[in-house]
């Protein structure tokens, strides 16, 4: 995971971040209101090896189950729905994370199918953009 100390090394990273450049988007800094602390990341992120947009996130330990997983990832769905126009977005979990399931689930994500890649091996899970929006008006 990186977290960039400084302003130049920011600048570099933001340089070097070819995402947004060719897709339009990717994964955001996440930072906590009260505080200004900077806690790691979030975002949409199109993976060229399944051919999806993914909703990642990281965060610094000492933040883990404080629900900012579920707020975040909430409020990235909508965007890649909304903004983005996205039909489909899909998440990777390892089998056994248990906390990130329960997010991905809390966000109307399903189990969709199991997920052989080298960089990457696990569970994927779904949301389709019509069922985002009926679980909103569930709510």
């Amino acid at each position: 995971m990186w977290l960039s100390t400084s302003v130049v090394e920011t600048e570099e990273l933001i340089r070097n971040y070819k995402d947004y450049k060719k897709y339009g988007y990717g994964r955001w800094t996440t930072v906590v209101k009260a505080t200004n602390e900077v806690i790691g990341f979030c975002g949409l992120k199109y993976l060229e090896d399944i051919n999806e947009t993914d909703l990642g996130y990281r965060w610094k330990q000492q933040h883990w189950g404080k629900g900012y997983a579920t707020e975040a990832g909430r409020a990235c769905l909508q965007y890649g729905f909304e903004t983005l126009g996205l039909e489909q977005i899909v998440a990777q979990v390892l089998e056994g994370n248990n906390a990130s399931i329960r997010v991905l689930e809390k966000l109307g994500m399903s189990y969709w199918k199991q997920l052989h890649t080298e960089e990457n091996p696990g569970l994927l899970y779904r949301i389709l953009k019509e069922d985002f929006y009926m679980k909103l008006k569930a709510k």
